[in-house]
């Protein structure tokens, strides 16, 4: 790949983390963490969590800090409040080229920047103002620089990896140091031996000291101030809702076991597509020999397997979890593609065309099965066709170019330059196409009807019926209640407060035979009714107008 061509497409990457980042903050965790973000400032309180006037206790509180520093600069808004992903993920694309360049120089380090930005998986995280992209860096971070402290036995790695757990813990808890400390040590072992990485550590025993003081200087101060401010209410919360009981347990109701055990897998492959296929080639390992490179290939396996597996047997099955496991697969798969050469194996080329027309068929399938299922049809529109505009068909034929190529070229390094240039124009695609007009139907109506709630309403009841709140809260920077009993509805309607309720069409019809609510407006899918009738309202105000002005024609 020429310099040209390479610089070319890192900058077209690299611009495309910053595609579409100021569409509507997506439910339901995006505005969570961003109006918790705001509250954090409004308040001064950067202890204790809160959203919607509640504490809140899900996650600990660097994610919060990164938003509202960004805030400070950017002012609130979607682009602030997502900054510190595509921020760390830009940073994870230039760590895993770092930890690379060593291997196979300058063309491994790229390519390994290059399939990293260009997956899917990494583009979605990057765009959301969420807490996974930023662990996933400071996790990486930490299995990186202890893997090197373990080989070197300078200090500074440990350090550095001390410092990157520490603030993973801060950023969601226990899964920040466990999975950091068993993958570089579980690739020692397989690398080198029990007994030589035994004796490495005794030998670094004074650097882990350090780094292990370094770890609790980072965690302990803000764990200790919000369990005092708290009462141990958060620790209790965190610990074994958020963290104990969602890991234990088998599988999800309702969930088969064949599902429970592809599921992780599944959505790694997706995350991954289509570079996830070739770094299966490069899962291999010899125990105590091989050099640099031997040893990289190992702590990648050990990588991309061991998270997947861990997750395997957590109760709750959140895709987000994948995304520990792609940097190193990744890195597999530019391994593979550096080798160059002419040679490629004809199952992996099968594979390519099996995982590019699969691709290709489901985003196809896409738009038909939004409105045929009518459960889909529901949440999305309630009379009409959703339209995801003419982008899905554009990345539809340049998924479908992708096989023609896999099957036409016979180097590696052709096929990495043609895949690239269709991953990246599909995911262009994807962003400054489909994402908006998912956003027309999706999130769109709650934020206008957030604002426009938050201009015209004073101070009365702000309500959505059988939807979740999250982005109401931020957008109208009130307190929302969700409501799902048309009973207790209609009990709130009768008071004497204003009441504002954002309902969809399809909950509309049976709700307005229960309640008297009447319509100020509508939105795609949604209505926002209100229990003041306006006309009313209004021609009274004319009424009294007309008599105050002695109007002749007033009856």
């Amino acid at each position: 790949m020429s310099n040209r061509l390479f610089g070319t497409l890192l900058i077209l990457s690299v611009s495309l983390t910053f595609l579409s980042l100021h569409l509507p903050l997506f439910d339901t965790d995006e505005p969570r963490y961003a109006e918790t973000a705001r509250m954090m400032l409004k308040t001064g309180d950067f202890v204790v969590p809160t959203f919607n006037q509640e504490p809140r206790f899900a996650k600990p509180v660097f994610f919060y800090w990164l938003i509202a520093a960004s805030y400070l600069f950017f002012g609130v808004n979607e682009l602030a409040a997502r900054l510190p992903s595509v921020v760390a993920g830009l940073g994870l694309a230039a760590l895993m080229a770092s930890f690379a360049y060593p291997i196979g120089g300058f063309p491994l380090a790229g390519l390994t920047a290059l399939c990293l930005l260009v997956s899917p998986g990494f583009q979605l995280f990057s765009h959301a103002a969420i807490t996974d992209m930023v662990l996933t860096f400071l996790m990486s971070l930490a299995v990186i620089s202890l893997w090197r402290g373990l080989r070197s036995l300078r200090s500074e790695p440990f350090l550095v990896a001390g410092m990157a757990m520490g603030l993973a813990v801060l950023t969601k808890g226990p899964t920040g140091f466990v999975l950091p400390l068993l993958i570089p040590l579980l690739g020692a072992v397989l690398a080198d031996g029990g007994a030589a990485t035994l004796s490495n550590l005794v030998a670094a025993r004074k650097s882990l000291f350090k780094a292990s003081f370094l770890f609790l200087l980072t965690t302990l101060p803000w764990y200790i101030a919000v369990t005092i401010q708290t009462d141990g209410a958060f620790l209790r919360q965190f610990l074994f809702k958020e963290n104990i009981a969602r890991f234990a347990g088998w599988s999800p109701p309702g969930m088969p076991f064949f599902g429970h055990i592809v599921y992780f897998p599944a959505v790694l492959f997706v995350f991954s597509a289509p570079w996830g296929i070739l770094s299966v080639t490069e899962m291999r390992w010899r125990v105590g020999q091989g050099g640099d490179r031997d040893r990289y290939q190992i702590l990648l396996t050990v990588w991309a397997l061991l998270p997947i597996v861990l997750f395997t047997f957590s109760r709750t099955k959140n895709p987000q979890y994948a995304l520990l496991s792609l940097p190193a697969l990744i890195s597999l798969a530019a391994l593979w593609l550096n080798q160059g050469g002419s040679f490629i194996p004809r199952g992996i080329r099968l594979c390519l065309l099996v995982t590019l027309v699969f691709l290709a068929l489901t985003v196809s399938c896409l738009p038909f099965a939004i409105n045929l299922v009518p459960f889909w049809k529901e949440r999305w529109i309630s009379e009409g066709i959703v339209d995801l505009g003419s982008g899905i068909w554009w990345i539809v034929f340049l998924l479908l170019l992708g096989a023609v190529w896999v099957a036409w070229v016979h180097h590696r390094w052709l096929m990495a330059v043609g895949l690239l240039i269709i991953s990246l124009f599909s995911l262009a695609i994807a962003l400054a196409s489909v994402a908006p007009r998912v956003t027309q139907y999706r999130q769109e109506p709650i934020r206008w009807w957030a604002r426009s709630v938050s201009q015209q309403s004073g101070f009365g009841l702000v309500v959505v019926f059988r939807r979740d709140l999250s982005s109401a809260v931020f957008y109208s920077r009130r307190k929302v209640l969700r409501i799902d009993d048309p009973d207790q509805l209609a009990r709130l309607a009768q008071g004497p407060s204003r009441l504002d309720v954002l309902v969809r069409k399809t909950d509309a019809v049976p709700l307005l035979r229960q309640v008297s609510l009447y319509p100020v407006g509508e939105k795609a899918n949604y209505l926002w009714l209100t229990n003041t009738n306006l006309l009313a309202q209004e021609e009274r105000m004319r009424e009294a107008n007309r008599q105050s002005n002695g109007d002749p024609n007033r009856s």
